[in-house]
């Protein structure tokens, strides 16, 4: 089957930054002045994440359809379309048996309600960032908005280090910048020496919005971090 035109491939998703700053824009870091076109598989957690609709509401995030910069009400708009309004504005060759407009719209459907009650989403930040403060510094954060109540599996990942030999390091995940899932604090060998942490918690989430964080902080000299990630599915609805 050949799609062309007025359907969902034809749809561009590109976020540019213009903060001032290399910010973190889903699971990217982007500098001042570039772009992320983002791809299909994050455009759920596009729509639900409510930094970036902040941001393009102040301007320091410009949304562009693939052919032009998009007003921030209208780019706001652009970020929520996943699909055509219906089946009958996909033009394809139909070159299967029993194939019409009415089976791709059940299909289009069908998927939509699969997003929305089992969609994941996550962020990373893959590059290493270090800090000599003794209070917790934010690695990387995740972002839902308008989150059904129920249960949702946490997960988390990450690489750290020390800034000397045989000194104390500390890592923890939080909900909501309150509840604390996870805390962990290594001791460093040798300041070259990488190790991983990794784990998941089942949590109860009230509906409305939702931050997760992965922060560390010194006990002894510095705390180095690389390739974090988090992600949420949701495993039951209230």
């Amino acid at each position: 089957m050949d799609f062309s035109g007025g359907g969902p491939m034809s749809i561009v998703k590109i976020i540019r930054n213009e903060s001032g700053e290399t910010r973190q824009i889903l699971n990217r870091d982007v500098a001042n002045g570039d772009s992320y076109d983002v791809p299909a598989y994050l455009w759920f957690e596009l729509y639900l994440n409510s930094e970036i609709s902040d941001n393009v509401d102040t301007e320091d995030y410009v949304v562009n359809d693939g052919t032009q910069d998009l007003a921030s009400d209208i780019g706001k708009k652009h970020l929520a379309l996943f699909q055509p309004d219906s089946a009958d504005s996909i033009t394809y060759n139909n070159n299967i048996s029993n194939l019409n407009s009415g089976n791709v719209q059940g299909a289009i459907d069908a998927l939509s309600l699969f997003a929305s009650a089992y969609g994941a989403v996550y962020a990373e930040s893959e590059n290493e960032s270090g800090s000599s403060s003794s209070s917790f510094v934010q690695k990387v954060r995740l972002s839902v908005s308008d989150l059904a109540a129920g249960v949702y599996r946490i997960g988390w990942s990450f690489e750290y280090s020390g800034g000397s030999n045989n000194k104390d390091t500390a890592y923890r995940v939080q909900i909501d910048d309150t509840t604390t899932i996870c805390e962990h604090e290594p001791r460093i060998n040798k300041r070259d020496e990488w190790r991983s942490a990794a784990g998941f918690k089942y949590a109860s989430l009230s509906s409305g919005n939702h931050y997760i964080d992965l922060d560390y902080r010194k006990v002894d000299t510095s705390a180095h971090i690389r390739r974090a990630r988090l992600e949420i599915w949701r495993i039951s609805l209230d």
